[in-house]
């Protein structure tokens, strides 16, 4: 793991990973960590992980963003002594109106209703995103059962508050060698000692679209729609079976 992109959700963590791409870094995408590394981040979550299982996580990839490089940042400092931090900002009024857009997205689409009630894999996917976002914003922990699933969203103020808080933590706790803070005025290449391409920095993720087009495109979505259409089948099969066995019999 040569760089981890710290940022918050919603400061340009997907155009980031973009930029990277297109300079040969191995991205590892938000989709791997559900679907092929929920057992090992639930170590994380559970306080039982160590910088080997980083390590093993991922080796042979060169970079991270989102909500868990955020949680666990300074356990990646262990597990990589030599990894640079990339901590992408943006101006607090617009960053907390496209936040709490992001979050509502997901809280209204499939994800929260029918998929959150009646798929287990959809479950799993809320708990294992809420729990590190908890960490991060240092909310109380969320009750592990509840009928529907979300994000919570609290107003405007607090989530300021808390933005305002991890970035402090990072620009104040991580090697100044080692961190930039990125802003549309450029210099990640040089940060990165990589030649700049000859083609425009990249926009990824504009109003959200990440929401409909991991519902459209992500494997592990077609199972939780595949686990609900069972779970339908069962309860209909049930509904019959009960109306049949407690019918009253006809006298002739």
């Amino acid at each position: 793991m040569k760089v981890l992109i710290v940022g918050f959700l919603k400061t340009g963590t997907k155009t980031m990973c973009e930029a990277l791409r297109l300079l040969d870094y191995k991205v590892s995408y938000h989709g791997r960590d559900f679907s092929e590394l929920y057992e090992h981040w639930n170590k994380f979550l559970d306080g039982e992980g160590r910088p080997e299982d980083l390590r093993k996580m991922f080796e042979g990839f060169d970079t991270l963003s989102d909500i868990l490089a955020m949680a666990y940042w300074k356990e990646f400092l262990v597990a990589f002594p030599n990894i640079k931090l990339i901590l992408t900002m943006r101006e607090r009024e617009s960053w907390v109106k496209s936040y709490i857009n992001q979050l509502t997205k997901y809280n209204q689409s499939a994800l929260g209703f029918p998929l959150s009630i009646f798929s287990p894999t959809a479950r799993r996917w809320w708990d294992f995103h809420c729990r590190p976002l908890a960490k991060v914003c240092k909310l109380p922990a969320a009750k592990r059962f509840s009928l529907r699933k979300c994000f919570p969203i609290d107003n405007e103020e607090t989530c300021l508050k808390f933005y305002d808080e991890y970035n402090d933590d990072v620009i104040k706790n991580a090697p100044k060698d080692r961190l930039f803070i990125y802003n549309v005025e450029g210099g990640l290449c040089e940060f990165l000692n990589e030649d700049i391409p000859n083609y425009p920095f990249p926009h990824m993720n504009k109003n959200g679209e990440i929401t409909e087009r991991r519902l459209k495109y992500d494997a592990y979505i077609k199972d939780m729609y595949t686990e609900m259409y069972i779970v339908f089948t069962l309860l209909a099969a049930f509904i019959s079976l009960f109306v049949l066995w407690y019918r009253p019999l006809t006298v002739i």
